[in-house]
């Protein structure tokens, strides 16, 4: 088996057949963890040999890497705000297109937020700069002078926390991404809140006035 050809008998570029290579993977670890994929049913879905896997990637696992970077890239292009953008203000519509995403591309998702064999260092180095990403953004908004260890732990909770949203929404149709998103944003002072209370410290008024803005429209309890 050395490889399928297109319509038209045309050989794939180097580029295109990597490209082919890392859409095949994104469906297979998005279903399975790295250790149920076996490299034949790899090879199969792709229609191609061992050998030029290997030749590509250099083993299942390198292909598995190159996959996981894609679907972190992915994430990282659809959930960051534009240049000049004010944190707060969008934090509400990018968790709306985060976890709009998840729904449109689960395969790629569930692979980024839940990877399926462990977090060596290989795969912390591809995952941890998006967490981090994402971490920094809420910083800045809040005020990197104001967040403390306290602050900075309930921060941290939440970046997984929404991971997690992410992937229960795939099993919750129901819900709205943009509801799931005012819901998520909302959390974020809460978990905050709860963390200032500890150390018997009040939430600054910036940040319970923007938290009151968000509980606006949110269902009550009866």
């Amino acid at each position: 088996m050395t490889g399928q050809r297109p319509p038209g008998g045309r050989r794939l570029t180097r580029e295109a057949r990597a490209e082919a290579l890392i859409g095949v993977g994104l469906k297979l670890f998005g279903e399975r963890p790295l250790d149920a994929v076996s490299t034949r049913e790899i090879c199969e879905a792709a229609g191609i040999s061992r050998p030029l896997l290997q030749h590509y990637f250099g083993s299942k696992r390198g292909l598995f890497l190159a996959v996981l970077g894609r679907a972190v890239e992915r994430l990282e292009q659809t959930a960051r705000p534009a240049p000049g953008d004010a944190p707060f203000q969008t934090l509400v519509p990018l968790l709306t297109t985060y976890f709009t995403f998840v729904r449109q591309h689960p395969a790629g998702a569930l692979l980024a937020s839940r990877p399926g064999s462990g977090m060596d260092a290989e795969i912390q180095a591809i995952v941890q700069p998006f967490r981090q990403g994402t971490y920094e953004l809420v910083a800045q908004a809040l005020g990197h002078d104001r967040v403390d260890d306290s602050v900075a732990l309930a921060v941290w909770g939440w970046v997984g926390l929404n991971e997690t949203t992410g992937l229960h929404l795939l099993e919750r149709p129901e819900i709205s991404e943009a509801k799931a998103a005012q819901y998520a944003a909302l959390s974020l002072f809460s978990l905050i809140g709860a963390a200032l209370r500890v150390r018997g410290q009040p939430m600054p008024a910036d940040w319970q006035r923007f938290a009151e803005a968000l509980a606006e429209g949110l269902p009550r309890p009866p």
